[in-house]
């Protein structure tokens, strides 16, 4: 499978979204789901299916890199990649 940029950007925008504001991980997929309106079913699960991955084993990926929890830009795409690299 390709993963777009646009695609893991939003995702990073989500994850900052949901653990630096705080906001519940359903909304922030359903209101990025709505935003996005052109993307197809598989673009649209691989989005809500990595997002619940990632909050659900986040302690565990920041873990495996072993850094302290950021919520910059960089450091949270990192944590995409090891959690692409995991899966």
């Amino acid at each position: 499978m390709k993963i777009h940029r646009h695609l893991v950007h939003e995702i990073v925008v989500s994850l900052s979204s949901i653990f630096k504001d705080l906001y519940y991980a359903d909304k922030v997929i359903e209101r990025a789901l709505k935003n996005h309106p052109k993307w197809g079913s598989r673009d649209r699960r691989f989005f809500a299916e990595t997002v619940y991955e990632i909050v659900r084993n986040w302690r565990l990926l920041w873990f495996c890199l072993g850094r302290e929890i950021s919520f910059q830009e960089k450091p949270l795409m990192e944590l995409f990649r090891a959690h692409w690299f995991l899966q």
